[in-house]
């Protein structure tokens, strides 16, 4: 029998979200759509104020080195 293997490349993760914290009282059943919501909302604004701060950084960088 012959096997078939495929093969993906190599994986790199993605480090530029967050992602987001599960907690356990998510999975009770009482958890506010609300509260959910506002926990989402939070976790971009992380995400968006990270991405600008790498932006930043790099934009440091490169004025440093003498390139625009």
């Amino acid at each position: 029998m012959t096997r078939n293997y495929y093969t993906t490349g190599n994986y790199k993760p993605d480090h530029s979200t967050c992602g987001s914290v599960i907690y356990n009282y998510d999975f009770d059943g009482y958890v506010s759509m609300t509260s959910m919501a506002e926990r989402i909302i939070s976790d971009w604004k992380f995400d968006e104020q990270c991405r600008k701060n790498a932006e930043n950084r790099d934009k440091n960088k490169n004025y440093k080195k003498g390139t625009n």
